[in-house]
């Protein structure tokens, strides 16, 4: 196009519109093509994104369930201990309550004497 705009007569108008065109078609495919590279770059590293995001995602899934087991484990053993806690607590309650019994039977046996 600048050999064309440099003669002092081009040759005509539609020569001049090819070669814009030609030239504006030439700037568009590298851009078109620099672009669809930008993309394919862009795409690749969302799916490398994608693929870190999974992996963590999968570890933290493990470490949860892992705690999740083990507190689930934790608790049961806490109540078996509250169980075993409590029924010592009985019987020592029951031991004292038949003690008080008999020694108030005692005493009342020995009012009536």
């Amino acid at each position: 196009m600048e050999r064309i705009l440099k003669r002092k007569n081009p040759d005509s108008v539609s020569a001049l519109i090819l070669t814009a065109n030609s030239e504006q078609e030439k700037i568009g495919a590298e851009k078109v093509k620099l672009l669809e590279d930008r993309i394919l770059s862009l795409e690749n590293e969302i799916k490398a994104k994608d693929e870190l995001a999974q992996q963590k995602l999968i570890e933290f899934q493990k470490k949860f369930s892992d705690m999740k087991e083990k507190y689930t484990t934790q608790i049961i053993e806490l109540d078996g201990k509250l169980l075993e806690a409590n029924m010592k607590d009985r019987k020592v309650y029951n031991d004292m309550f038949h003690a008080n019994c008999i020694e108030t039977c005692r005493e009342q046996e020995c009012r009536n004497y």
